[in-house]
């Protein structure tokens, strides 16, 4: 019985951290004080590597990212004190299920592991005396187990994403580090959706991509140029026509007009340099 007091009140603390909104600035607040909350409980099921150990161990569980997302986050990892990136870090548990080889494919946290990847070279410059440790919080492990098994089990709770711009993927198509992963714009442009808010985080698997995959279909032209009026463009379409995206969970119900979700994103276009 005691177990099973434990194993609800693992359940609710990470349900309750789905519906609050993750900050993206430095230091961290939001769902790392929803993790502290249940520490004792959760301590056994967490792991600490330092940033090399990580990149090492960890796989990626999904081919694509969005741009404007990590770069954000390697510019103020670039930009912020040991200090702040450790809270930041500390607060942001990373969920990943162990494979048969003992790799941890990382089932979310790409854009946050992906703007560390990339701002290593100068955080390990900045601070060469020290090591940022990242918090790992195992979900399954499939370590010495079938393959079979461990796909059955990724795929049938969703916890790995077969899609890339819209096309069906296969296992090997997976990289097998971060830094080989692709850009992709729309992606990055469902980011932006949210950070505007006309978009609303959900608990659906994979939303973002699918909201991606809409878009892309609406804006095949667009391919990868940041420019404003192209994301103009995109928010005024998705404010003004949600019969075009049917089936779609997300879209708020009373989004804000063009003008204010461009505000919503301004800081956002100034630090990135778009125009």
């Amino acid at each position: 019985m005691r177990n099973v007091r434990i194993l609800l009140f693992i359940l609710f603390s990470l349900l309750g951290c789905a519906h609050q909104p993750a900050n993206e600035r430095l230091p961290a607040n939001g769902m790392g004080a929803c993790f502290v909350k249940g520490r004792g409980v959760l301590r056994s099921l967490q792991t600490k590597l330092t940033l090399k150990s990580a990149i090492e161990r960890t796989r990626p569980g999904q081919l694509g990212y969005g741009r404007p997302k990590v770069d954000l986050l390697k510019k103020r990892f670039e930009d912020s004190s040991f200090s702040e990136i450790q809270e930041y870090l500390d607060a942001r548990p990373i969920p990943y299920v162990e494979n048969p080889e003992g790799k941890w494919v990382i089932h979310d946290r790409h854009h946050l592991f992906l703007g560390l990847v990339k701002s290593r070279e100068v955080l390990e410059e900045r601070f060469p005396e020290k090591s940022l440790k990242l918090t790992y919080h195992r979900t399954a492990s499939f370590k010495g187990k079938g393959e079979p098994e461990y796909r059955k089990f990724m795929e049938g709770t969703n916890r790995i994403n077969l899609d890339f711009k819209g096309s069906a993927i296969a296992w090997r198509d997976l990289p097998n580090d971060f830094q080989s992963m692709k850009k992709d714009f729309f992606r990055g442009m469902a980011y932006l959706l949210i950070k505007a808010e006309i978009l609303e985080k959900v608990t659906v698997p994979f939303s973002e991509f699918k909201w991606a995959n809409a878009l892309r279909k609406r804006f095949p032209y667009l391919k990868t140029k940041w420019r404003i009026k192209n994301i103009e463009e995109v928010f005024e379409d998705v404010i003004d026509n949600p019969e075009k995206y049917p089936g779609l969970k997300g879209r708020v119900e009373d989004p804000p007009d063009l003008d204010e979700a461009m505000d919503n994103i301004e800081d956002i276009v100034d630090e990135l340099g778009w125009n």
